[in-house]
């Protein structure tokens, strides 16, 4: 089927014909209306001037709507917004249960062929000819007293505003393809697909990270904020935004650099086995595969340490972990060796608790290492025996050189830990006297009590050791998440806490406010994922909705993913949990091909104009000539992967869940209105 040509549709950025008209119709109006005045009104005249009106009115709309669509090309100011707008707009009844994203337009094939058009051509004189004939508007209405009185100086302040806009980054031409801007809202329920944010530094991730914040805010849901670099100006935001929206008391802060403005939070608190701590930690050892010998060592001797503290019932903590580590070879361990066979051996035989203490008291040295030799000793006599006995005593009696050179990888990394201040902020002490000085926390109590948390991590200090601490804490979360997906949406009784090494406290606790919390909503927001990423956080992605858990995941390109988890798939694995995109500024050519093909593919009408002279071999004197046009179609992607290196700050281009695909712009959000001027 042949194509239709129309021009309006395939010649979007010709000269504006449809104004010329306009005007000469207009003009011919001018000159008749003035011939009349001259030479006396009659019915010719009138007719003349009525038919020119006319002409001139019909002509001008299209070159109005051609005019606009011309000088939408220069882009808008930047659009601001405070928190009583914010307010305004949550609480429009149409779009309460929405969430807004900005201003803009859907983009579609339109949007496509408009792009294609406008690149084929001297785009850049194009922009700028819009650029200069809007600014010079918006100029003369912001300064018309100086321009009227002092015409020079007005002259040199034009010219210095427009050095400064050309200076600007992106091209704002691209959020011109669309016919105006609206307000673009999504369903909250749609978040629950979890959220990718993409875009490089300066593009403006974390705008976007204050605008979805303040809105989780203003809903009354749980926020946790995982901050890498240690923004201030997203701290400060987060803690403006709970002031303002009635919530100040719910805001707490946890920092490395600042312990005595930050709480105490505790990464081990929440568990169901004591394998789960051991898992968490041994996953911060740098490996090449899974099947690293010293990570499967470290797993080993700290599951071993876990289930002796929980037999005694004592929480493993941070520190406690590293002392018995670190000092398995002087023989520190011996101390919860005993404890534990003794609290073991009585729970086991209590029938025998006289005979126990008997052979206790026979041995003639009061030296723990002697002592835990002495138990080990009647242990494997007498049993009866446990796996998890077995495992605390394979690490006492394992050979001291060995076992030292096997941890060598864990050591540094509780060391990092546990030391200064920071140890002091992450490992609660074990006597009740020292934890009632100071009041800890955990991600369960965060969440129950629906507090909004910002965690930094201080990486540019020391990436290492804030990579270490993000990941502990998705660990603590995932945890939660998958004990509110196991127990909170299950109509249970309240149950008994009966464990046979150690009384959880998590499950206990979640029971009792079963009722309450199954309708909460917890909102992840992590900047800069890849300096944080593990496995707890692609199990939060993959299973964390069933929790209630929406998580919204920062980072500057995709091959960050790649590097972190050590392979492309694994990264692909990762992304395809997260069902929102919103893609910034973005000029790393990978991410960018990665963009483009998850787009879907549309085709743009293209016109194709040859000319040509035929000649003779021996005459060179043209004697025939053709000249043709015609239009061919071609395939592309709806947004070409160039144009996201050409994203202005704050302009954004999203793929919504069920495939909704909008162009948009982020408003800076101020405390008041005063901010505007500065």
């Amino acid at each position: 089927m042949a194509l239709k040509y129309d021009p309006n549709a395939y010649e979007t950025w010709r000269q504006n014909f449809e104004m010329r008209q306009s005007m000469a119709w207009f003009a011919g109006c001018g000159w008749y209306f003035v011939w009349g005045d001259i030479f006396g009104v009659n019915g010719a005249t009138l007719g003349c001037v009525l038919c020119c009106a006319l002409m001139g009115l019909w002509k001008f709309k299209p070159a109005l709507r051609r005019l606009k669509m011309t000088l939408r090309l220069a882009g808008s100011p930047v659009p601001f917004i405070d928190f009583e707008e914010l307010k305004r707009i949550m609480n429009d009844p149409v779009h309460k249960k929405d969430m807004w994203l900005g201003r803009g337009f859907p983009w579609g094939q339109t949007q496509a062929q408009r792009c294609s058009d406008l690149l084929k051509r001297n785009w850049n004189k194009t922009y700028r000819e819009a650029l200069g004939g809007l600014y010079l508007w918006r100029f003369f209405v912001k300064h018309k007293w100086l321009c009227l009185f002092r015409p020079f100086q007005a002259m040199h302040v034009y010219r210095e505003t427009e050095k400064r806009i050309a200076e600007q980054l992106g091209q704002p031409w691209i959020h011109g393809m669309g016919d105006g801007e609206t307000d673009l809202f999504q369903p909250v329920g749609h978040t629950e697909g979890h959220t990718l944010i993409v875009g490089a530094t300066g593009s403006g991730k974390t705008r976007c990270f204050d605008l979805l914040i303040s809105q989780a805010i203003l809903r009354n849901e749980t926020v946790f904020i995982i901050d890498p670099k240690g923004d201030k100006d997203l701290q400060d935001k987060a803690r403006r935004a709970c002031e303002m929206l009635g919530r100040g008391d719910k805001f707490l802060s946890f920092h490395p650099a600042h312990p005595e403005d930050s709480i105490r939070i505790n990464p081990l608190a929440n568990w169901t086995r004591p394998s789960e701590i051991a898992d968490r930690i041994s996953a911060l050892i740098p490996s090449a595969d899974g099947s690293d010998p010293f990570k499967n060592f470290a797993f080993g001797a700290l599951n071993a340490i876990c289930n002796g503290l929980c037999s005694v019932y004592r929480n493993p903590t941070l520190k406690n972990l590293k002392h018995y580590l670190a000092g398995t070879g002087s023989g520190a361990v011996a101390g919860l060796v005993v404890d534990a066979l003794n609290a073991y051996l009585r729970r086991a035989k209590p029938d025998r608790i006289k005979e126990l203490q008997a052979y206790i008291a026979n041995q003639k040295s009061n030296d723990r290492e002697s002592m835990a030799t002495a138990l080990v000793a009647y242990y494997q006599a007498n049993g009866p025996t446990d796996a998890d006995m077995d495992d605390l005593v394979s690490m006492f009696t394992h050979n001291r050189e060995h076992f030292g050179k096997m941890i060598t990888s864990l050591l540094p990394i509780l060391s990092m830990l546990t030391s200064g201040t920071l140890g002091n902020m992450l490992s609660p002490p074990d006597s009740i006297e020292e934890k009632q000085k100071n009041t800890w926390r955990d991600t369960y109590d965060l969440i129950a009590w629906n507090h909004v948390v910002y965690i930094g991590l201080d990486s540019l200090s020391n990436p290492m050791v804030g990579s270490y601490i993000g990941a502990l804490f998705l660990s603590d979360l995932a945890c939660v998440a998958g004990a509110r997906y196991n127990f909170l949406e299950k109509d249970k009784p309240e149950q008994e806490e009966t464990n046979t090494l150690a009384k959880i406290p998590l499950i206990g606790r979640m029971f009792k406010h079963q009722e309450t919390k199954n309708k909460q909503v917890i909102n992840v927001f992590v900047d800069e994922a890849s300096e944080v990423v593990n496995p707890p956080l692609a199990q939060l992605l993959n299973k964390g909705r069933g929790a209630g858990f929406k998580l919204f995941v920062a980072t500057q390109t995709i091959p960050d993913f790649v590097h972190r988890l050590g392979s492309e798939d694994a990264a692909l694995q990762l992304l395809g949990n997260m069902n929102n995109r919103i893609y910034l500024r973005c000029i790393d050519g990978k991410t960018q091909k990665y963009i483009a093909e998850s787009l879907p593919k549309t085709k743009v009408v293209s016109i194709q104009r040859t000319q040509g002279l035929s000649t003779a071999v021996h005459d060179p004197v043209p004697r025939g000539g053709s000249l043709g046009e015609r239009m061919a179609e071609e395939e592309v992607p709806l947004f070409s992967a160039e144009m996201l290196g050409m994203l202005p700050n704050l302009e954004f281009l999203a793929s919504l869940s069920g495939g909704y695909l909008i162009k948009g712009r982020y408003p800076l959000i101020l405390t008041d209105k005063s901010e505007y001027q500065k």
